[in-house]
């Protein structure tokens, strides 16, 4: 493909993800953003990065394409989250029993909280435990810890897993543990 014939055709196909992107839905209104990640989806898809010097396509991470190339990007992607260590103190504890949930190299003072659910279970099902919700320190390399009595409920059956996160509101940052909810 010559010079002239594969700019024309970048400018068609840009033109056309242009119109895509914000066109009108049946309602009227602007289409709107994809869905935030779920922590089931980490890591996410490669993006698919078509090499305008070569025509070639590969497959990068979203922040190398964000530098280098024009993305195509394609309905499988998942945009990246970030993802947190998080370490549960005791690891196996009751119904009833206070957890410590420890993590760091956060984001400076945003806002984060404490979720729930068996574990395997979708985030989406997570249970939001009442006041845990904190601002994460100023400087990112201080840890925190969030306290919580973990809930007297018939749902949390015993012996089962439960999957603990710290997470924002969209879940772009997220971590989480697993705590062991049997007799010690």
């Amino acid at each position: 493909m010559n010079l002239n014939a594969r700019n024309t055709y970048l400018g068609v196909v840009f033109v056309a993800l242009v119109t895509l992107l914000l066109a009108p839905t049946a309602a009227g209104a602007v289409r709107p953003l994809e869905a935030p990640p779920t922590p089931e989806q980490w890591p996410p898809a490669p993006y698919l990065v078509q090499d305008i010097n070569t025509s070639s396509a590969f497959s990068y991470p979203m922040e190398l394409t964000q530098r280098c190339f024009l993305p195509v990007i394609t309905k499988n992607v998942t945009p990246i989250a970030i993802v947190h260590p998080v370490d549960i103190n005791p690891s196996i504890a009751v119904p009833g029993d206070t957890i410590h949930v420890t993590s760091g190299n956060w984001t400076p003072e945003i806002s984060v909280s404490v979720s729930i659910v068996e574990a395997g279970q979708p985030y989406t099902q997570a249970f939001a435990v009442p006041g845990t919700t904190v601002t994460t320190p100023a400087n990112p390399a201080q840890g925190f810890t969030i306290q919580f009595v973990f809930p007297d409920d018939p749902r949390w059956q015993i012996p089962s897993d439960v999957w603990v996160y710290i997470h924002n509101a969209d879940w772009t940052e997220w971590g989480r543990d697993t705590l062991e909810l049997h007799e010690q």
